[in-house]
């Protein structure tokens, strides 16, 4: 998926209210731990 679908999925998430909120809080920390994983890969 590219960053800009994630960007508009967790932009139409956000205007579901509490819902939305909580599905964009959940895939920011997934995407925040993939990052943190590709980095320490790059970095060896």
């Amino acid at each position: 998926m590219r960053t800009l679908e994630l960007i508009e999925l967790s932009l139409s998430w956000l205007m579901g209210g509490l819902h939305g909120s909580l599905a964009v809080g959940m895939a920011l920390m997934y995407m925040h731990s993939v990052y943190l994983i590709i980095f320490r890969v790059f970095k060896g």
